[in-house]
């Protein structure tokens, strides 16, 4: 089910608001106990191809990851991501995992800039 967010982060001037789209409870690995909570985006469009196009689609879900964090008051390293492209013929193509990014990088990244899907709100 789809949560709606707003959370004070440290370095970010304003309160952050977003809506992300599914929090589960767990994380990717079924053997690793130390996630908590699992994002997931899901994507409508076509799985991206480029590099760079993986990695600022990979920069928003590390924002929702911090976001929820920050929400649910614990540590980043304990929350998951993934985006999930449910266009996506083949079940191996649909999923990209997160990787691992300290909340500095992350924050480092949203002054930056990521750039939004049109469903995404932020």
């Amino acid at each position: 089910a789809e949560e709606s967010i707003v959370v004070a982060i440290d370095g970010v001037d304003n309160l952050v608001q977003g809506k992300l789209d599914a929090v589960f409870v767990g994380g990717l690995d079924p053997h690793d106990d130390a996630k908590r909570f699992t994002v997931v985006d899901w994507k409508t469009g076509r799985r991206p191809s480029r590099p760079r196009e993986i990695e600022e689609k990979l920069r928003q879900l590390d924002f929702y990851r911090l976001m929820l964090a920050k929400a649910r008051g614990v540590p980043l390293e304990t929350v998951d991501g993934a985006l999930y492209y449910v266009s996506e013929a083949k079940e191996a193509d649909r999923q990209i995992d997160a990787g691992t990014k300290d909340e500095t990088t992350i924050i480092r990244e949203i002054r930056e800039g990521i750039a939004f899907d049109d469903d995404d709100a932020v």
